[in-house]
């Protein structure tokens, strides 16, 4: 990513929070091709995946490189976190209209902070929605916009809702482990 990239804060609520990144999607695009690539090669070895999971490491450079750096920019700029950080490669999420896994799930020994992105996400009514339990009685669908990434704290449940097309849903996990809740600079909320 270039450094003039204008990144914008959003909160959602108090455990969802949404930074719009310029040009975000451009850069992701330009690395789809490699990301289906690697899937399909992953797929027909075996790539460890258990039937409908579809998550690898990415060996991508581009994506590995400057997605990482734009992630820990977002962190020092809007979080309060301790120094001992262990960071986590950058996971892709591979799913499409007959391969899929929506289960509620958590990062919750691995993650105190999760971000998620989207390459070319689904549009709206296309399905793919990434859903929240929030609490008991509140449950969050958020269509993934263009340009968007989506912070959470690890702990939260959280699924990918099925799609009603056959386009790739590529989302881009990621992730910290610290030592203490994350703190938001500019709203207060403590995850």
């Amino acid at each position: 990513m270039k450094k003039k990239n204008k990144i914008t804060f959003t909160q959602y609520n108090s455990y969802i929070h949404i930074y719009h990144v310029e040009g975000l999607n451009n850069m992701l695009s330009s690395q789809k091709d490699y990301i289906v690539n690697e899937f399909n090669i992953l797929s027909k070895i075996g790539g460890g995946f258990p039937k409908f999971q579809y998550n690898f490491r990415t060996q991508n450079k581009v994506i590995n490189k400057n997605l990482t750096s734009l992630f820990k920019k977002i962190i020092n700029t809007y979080y309060l976190i301790d120094i001992s950080l262990k960071y986590i490669h950058p996971m892709i999420y591979y799913q499409d209209k007959e391969k899929f896994k929506s289960i509620f799930h958590n990062h919750y020994n691995d993650l105190t902070l999760a971000a998620t992105t989207y390459i070319d996400p689904l549009n709206k009514g296309e399905g793919g929605e990434l859903q929240f339990y929030a609490h008991e009685n509140e449950i969050i669908s958020i269509s993934p916009e263009i340009d968007c990434i989506y912070f959470f704290p690890g702990w939260m449940l959280h699924r990918p809702l099925p799609q009603n097309t056959n386009k790739k849903r590529i989302c881009i996990n990621w992730g910290v482990d610290c030592n203490n809740r994350p703190i938001h600079k500019l709203t207060g909320d403590r995850w």
